[in-house]
């Protein structure tokens, strides 16, 4: 990137930097669109108030006053794409757009919305199967989400194919979150990822809701899609780290990824005993070791991708689910009868064929 806020990286579109505090991130990549319709943002940034001036004046260098701008795209709902988004009404009316799915992680549209977040929390971690949320934790998590993401009352829902403006359209590209969309700018050949596929880290995949969908299967079909897309997209940007070069060669990268982390799940079931999400992911490896991970925010990232693994060996029937108030999985007896060696093969053979046509029917997206 140039040492400039701002970069022209195609015609209609400038890629402003905003820092994300504290984070080996550094940036998160916010778009400027030059719509003819007007000036369209897709993602903000981190809720902190350097971010904000540096978007403010990213916004300004590319030749645009920020009370111009027509409206805001938030590919997702996490933090540092959509935390700024409190602030945008500061300096305009402009809308702002987010996926609905997204919305209903926020509370978008509930009264008492920390209380109704707060309570979603704390039914999570006891299905998951972790440890009791004290009070003080739970406060500071809702209002930590809400805060943090930017949370507002109302968006404007973003779906499949809607066009925004001249320029701009929606590709839902569920999977890191439930309602992640990417942004096609086709006349640039351009295709803006959020943090749908990056170029190093790997995507986490989590369950939010543990009775709906199954998030790796949307996942791994958004992948095929993008690769897909690739020929007639010579541009794809996603809002860390840098341009996706070679878009084949890093969805094989990625889903390769997900099929190593299936068999590694495989092992630490294969023993027959019943495990939570909480039990699962403590045993499965990550980057840092599961007592470095600490217990939030870290730890639940990895209890909901463990959880999205689960369910997609569920829906294989690999595995069985059994409770209600706190789940378990077990290998599925008809499985476990066979063995070891039957199982991988199983496994490997079920997430290879799903990756040859990404057909889930019970998946959501």
């Amino acid at each position: 990137m140039a040492s400039t806020i701002a970069e022209r990286i195609t015609p209609h579109v400038t890629c402003i930097r905003v820092p994300i505090p504290n984070s080996p991130l550094r940036w998160t990549f916010v778009y400027l669109v030059d719509d003819p319709d007007g000036p369209v943002l897709v993602d903000t940034g981190w809720d902190d108030e350097e971010s904000w001036q540096v978007l403010l004046r990213g916004i300004t260098e590319a030749g645009i006053e920020p009370e111009d701008l027509a409206g805001v795209i938030l590919t997702h709902f996490h933090p540092d794409h959509s935390g700024l988004a409190r602030r945008i009404p500061e300096v305009t009316d402009a809308w702002i757009g987010l996926h609905r799915r997204d919305q209903w992680l926020l509370a978008a549209g509930e009264q008492n919305r920390s209380e109704v977040v707060r309570a979603r929390m704390a039914e999570y971690a006891i299905r998951a199967g972790a440890p009791e949320l004290t009070a003080e934790e739970e406060d500071h998590l809702s209002l930590h989400s809400l805060r943090e993401s930017g949370a507002l009352a109302q968006y404007r829902d973003l779906e499949e194919g809607s066009s925004v403006g001249t320029l701009l359209r929606i590709v839902e590209t569920p999977g890191h979150t439930p309602g992640h969309c990417s942004v096609q700018i086709s006349r640039d050949g351009l295709l803006l990822l959020g943090d749908h596929l990056l170029p190093r880290i790997t995507p986490n995949v989590s369950v939010y809701s543990w009775d709906d969908g199954n998030p790796l299967a949307s996942y791994v079909g958004s992948l095929l899609r993008i690769r897909r897309l690739a020929p007639s997209t010579p541009h794809m940007h996603p809002a860390h780290e840098g341009a996706v070069d070679d878009v084949p060669s890093r969805v094989d990268k990625v889903l390769a990824h997900h099929g190593h982390r299936l068999q590694e799940l495989i092992t630490v079931l294969e023993d027959g005993k019943p495990r939570t999400a909480w039990e699962t992911a403590g045993k499965l490896s990550w980057s840092r070791s599961w007592d470095q991970l600490g217990r939030e925010p870290m730890r639940r990232a990895a209890i909901g991708e463990a959880g999205a693994h689960l369910v997609f060996l569920e829906r294989l029937e690999l595995l069985e689910r059994s409770g209600s108030t706190t789940l378990k999985w077990r290998i599925a007896p008809s499985w476990q009868r066979q063995g070891s060696s039957a199982l991988h093969a199983a496994c490997e053979e079920g997430y290879h064929r799903f990756c040859e046509d990404g057909v889930d029917e019970g998946d959501e997206s």
